[in-house]
């Protein structure tokens, strides 16, 4: 199951058949993200950080290399940002 939760509400809830590996992961980042992202309004002055965890599917250098070319900032829980 894998989903996401903004400040404008919760997204879908995602069902895949059998473990998650980094190639799921980044198929249903490109097919959920883009609805996530459109609830945030284009001129918003904040960063929309993607936050989550060391799971497995999230730290592998093909997940790396995909948030990089798509400009997706991931936060994990223990970082601390400064404003």
């Amino acid at each position: 199951i894998w989903s996401y939760l903004t400040c404008h509400g919760p997204g879908p809830i995602v069902f895949y058949d059998g473990s998650l590996n980094s190639d799921k992961y980044i198929d249903i980042l490109d097919q959920h993200l883009p609805t996530a992202y459109e609830k945030f309004l284009p001129q918003s002055p904040r960063k929309i950080l993607l936050q989550q965890d060391n799971a497995r599917p999230h730290v592998p250098i093909k997940t790396r290399k995909y948030f990089k070319k798509k400009k997706i900032i991931p936060f994990h829980g223990q970082q601390i940002v400064q404003t």
